[in-house]
C-alpha cells in the first residue's frame, strides 16, 4: 500500500503484470508487464516499487517509480532495471522495506538454509542480515527488528544478529504478516496534492507527474490525456480489457482481468461509456447483469432471460437484448422493461444506432435475413435478404452510416451502407466475431488467442493469452453524442426517438398500456377501471367537502367484476 498517495499496488503472475489502483478501487492500471511478478512491495518516499520477477531460471528483483516507467536508452523497450538477480533467489520469497536506511529485504534460498539480504536501493550495496532455517513467505520489519515465520512458529531477531526470539510457536506457515505501527508508514508531504493534471498524478523521482486512465495516452503538453479506447473481450467465465495498442514501444498491450465467475457462462458484452458500465449475459444462470466497468466485482441485476445479443442506446440510456423469438428493451437499471418486436424466426444478433435512430437485427429461422427498423421496433424493412445465411456480430459505424457482420457459414465478414447498397465482402474464414471502431475492423478468429485488427491494407496481431469468444471497445468516440430528442417528453414510461429528427414515442414497461394521451402508463388495473368510469354504466358522486370522487358500493362492485374478467 502506498499510504501518502492512497493507492495499492498488486501481482498477477498469471497474467505477468504489476496493476495499481486507488485504495477505492477506482483507476486501476496496469504499471507493467513481463516476465512472472510475485511478491511486490512501495517505499513511497523514495517512488519505488519494488518487486520479484520469478524467472525460472535466473530470479530477479526489479524496481519502477510510482507510475510504473524507469529511465530508459533510446526509444527501443528495455526491461525494467534489476537491483539483484541470483539462481539462489527466493521467486516467491517475502520482500520487506526498511524505509530509514533505503534498504530493500529479501531472500535466497540454498537447500534447507535461507539467508536474508538487504540491498541499499541507492548505492546498490548488498549485505548479508541473517542466517536461518527455512522461511514461508512472510516477513516483516520494525525498526532494527526483523519478524519471520516458517514452519514451526513466528519469531523475530535483531538485524545482524542471528539470536532467534520466539513470537509464538502456535502460528505455523504464515501466508503473511503486517505490522500496524505508526513508526512503519511514515508520514510524507504529497507533491500531488497540487497539480494540473487531467487525469492521475504520481510521484517520480520526487517530483509531480501526471498520468493517464486505462486506454489513455499522456499528451505533448505533459498535462492532458487522450481517449484511445481500448477492446473489451469475454471468454467463457471471464472479462478483459485490452490497450489496443503497446504504449512506449512495449512488446506487449496491456490487458486486465475485469470479472471472472467460475460458475458463469458470459455469452453477450455490451458497454456504456458515458456512465462507465459494463453489460454482460451469463447463460448459466439466464440472467443479465450491469456493474462499473473499473469496478465490476459486485454486478447488479437487470433482467433475467437468456440474451444471446446485447446492445446499448447510449443517448436514452437503454438496454436492448434478443431473446428466443423477442426482442426486448430497458431503463439501464432494469426497473422498466418491455418488448419492441416478436419475430417467430428468431432474432440473434442486435445493433443499435442511437445518432441516427435506427436498430438492426437478424434472423436466423426459416429465413435468413437482417431487418432494419426504428428503435421502437416499428417502421421495419428488409434490409439484407440475398447472399446470407446466420449474420452474427452485428457492429455499426455510425458516422459512415454502414452495418458489419460476420457469416460464418461463408466464412468472412460484409458491410453495407443502412439502406442496403454498396456492400463489401472480406473472405476470411477464421473470423468468429468482429467489432467496428473509428476506421479499424477488431476482429477475433477460431481457436486463436489473439485480437487482429484491420485497417485498410495492414492487419495488427495482439497477443491475448486466452481464447476470446467476443469483442467490443470501450470509447467515448465509439458512442458519439446527439440531439435528446426525448428531453421535452412527458413520457411516464421510457421515451423513444423516431426516425424523423424530434419526433419520439412513449412505450410502457411490461404489464402497463398507454393511455389515451399517448405519454402516460397505466396498470391493466387502472386501464379498465378508467375505461369503466368513462362508460354509461359509471355512476359518480362528489364529494365537495372533501374535494373527492366516490363511487356507490353497486358501482364497486361492477368495476372490481370488469377489472377480474379482464385479467382473466
Amino acid at each position: 500500500v502506498d499510504w501518502v498517495h492512497d493507492r495499492v499496488y498488486w501481482t498477477d503472475s498469471v497474467s505477468g503484470q504489476v496493476e495499481v489502483a486507488k485504495l477505492s478501487g477506482e483507476s486501476r492500471q496496469v504499471l507493467y508487464r513481463e516476465g512472472k511478478p510475485t511478491s511486490v512491495i512501495v517505499d513511497p518516499l523514495t517512488s519505488k516499487v519494488f518487486w520479484t520477477d520469478a524467472h525460472p531460471h535466473l530470479p530477479k528483483v526489479r524496481y519502477a517509480w510510482l507510475d510504473g516507467t524507469y529511465p530508459k536508452r533510446g526509444r527501443v523497450w528495455q526491461a525494467a532495471p534489476v537491483l539483484w538477480q541470483a539462481d539462489r533467489l527466493a521467486p516467491h520469497g517475502p520482500l520487506a522495506l526498511d524505509l530509514a536506511q533505503h534498504q530493500l529485504y529479501f531472500t535466497q534460498v540454498e537447500k534447507s538454509q535461507t539467508t536474508v539480504m538487504a540491498a541499499n536501493y541507492r548505492d546498490k550495496k548488498i549485505k548479508v542480515v541473517l542466517n536461518c532455517w527455512s522461511l514461508s513467505p512472510a516477513m516483516v520489519l520494525l525498526e532494527d527488528r526483523i519478524y519471520w515465520s516458517n514452519s514451526s512458529g513466528v519469531y523475530w531477531t535483531l538485524g545482524g544478529s542471528n539470536e532467534v526470539n520466539t513470537v509464538s510457536k502456535h502460528l505455523k506457515d504464515i501466508k503473511q504478516m503486517k505490522l500496524v505501527s505508526s513508526n512503519i508508514q511514515l508520514p510524507d508531504q504529497d507533491k500531488c496534492m497540487e497539480n494540473s493534471c487531467d487525469q492521475e498524478c504520481y510521484v517520480v523521482d520526487d517530483v509531480a507527474s501526471c498520468g493517464c486512465r486505462f486506454g489513455y495516452s499522456l499528451q505533448s503538453d505533459l498535462t492532458t490525456c487522450r481517449d484511445n479506447g481500448y477492446a473489451v473481450l469475454y471468454s467463457g467465465d471471464s472479462i478483459y480489457r485490452m490497450a489496443l495498442l503497446p504504449e512506449d514501444s512495449e512488446p506487449y498491450s496491456k490487458i486486465q482481468l475485469l470479472y471472472r465467475n467460475p460458475a458463469s457462462q458470459i455469452s453477450a458484452v455490451a458497454v456504456h461509456v458515458r456512465l462507465g458500465l459494463i453489460v454482460w449475459s451469463d447463460s448459466s444462470s439466464g440472467r443479465i447483469y450491469s456493474a462499473s466497468i473499473d469496478m465490476p466485482i459486485v454486478p447488479n441485476l437487470i433482467a433475467k432471460g437468456l440474451a444471446k445479443s446485447l446492445a446499448v442506446d447510449w443517448l436514452q440510456d437503454h438496454l436492448y437484448w434478443t431473446e428466443d423469438t423477442m426482442i426486448h428493451m430497458s431503463t439501464m437499471d432494469g426497473r422498466m422493461q418491455a418488448v419492441v418486436a416478436e419475430d417467430p424466426d428468431k432474432p440473434l444478433s442486435i445493433a443499435v444506432d442511437p445518432i441516427n435512430r435506427r436498430m438492426f437485427w437478424s434472423v436466423c429461422g426459416w429465413r435468413m435475413l437482417i431487418i432494419n427498423a426504428s428503435l421502437n421496433g416499428w417502421n421495419r424493412s428488409e434490409m439484407v435478404t440475398e447472399d446470407i445465411s446466420c449474420a452474427t456480430s452485428l457492429s455499426l459505424d455510425n458516422v459512415n452510416h454502414r452495418l458489419h457482420w460476420v457469416d460464418r457459414t461463408r466464412g468472412g465478414s460484409s458491410s453495407v451502407y443502412y439502406d442496403g447498397h454498396t456492400r463489401h465482402n472480406l473472405h476470411e474464414p477464421r473470423i468468429q466475431g468482429l467489432t467496428v471502431f473509428e476506421d479499424k475492423e477488431l476482429w477475433i478468429a477460431d481457436h486463436e488467442q489473439a485480437l487482429f485488427i484491420n485497417k485498410s491494407s495492414w492487419i495488427t496481431q495482439l497477443h491475448l493469452g486466452f481464447q476470446p469468444h467476443g469483442v467490443v471497445v470501450f470509447s467515448r468516440g465509439a458512442q458519439l453524442g446527439g440531439p435528446d430528442y426525448c428531453q421535452d417528453s412527458a413520457c411516464s414510461g421510457m421515451c423513444v426517438p423516431g426516425l424523423e429528427k424530434g419526433s419520439w414515442s412513449c412505450l410502457c414497461p411490461k404489464g402497463m398500456f398507454l393511455d389515451e394521451d399517448n405519454v402516460t402508463c397505466l396498470s391493466i388495473q387502472q386501464q379498465a377501471l378508467t375505461g369503466f368510469l368513462h362508460s354509461s354504466d359509471a355512476v359518480q358522486v362528489i364529494d365537495y367537502d372533501s374535494s373527492s370522487v366516490t363511487l356507490d358500493h353497486d358501482t364497486i362492485h361492477r368495476a372490481l367484476t370488469y377489472i377480474i374478467t379482464l385479467n382473466a
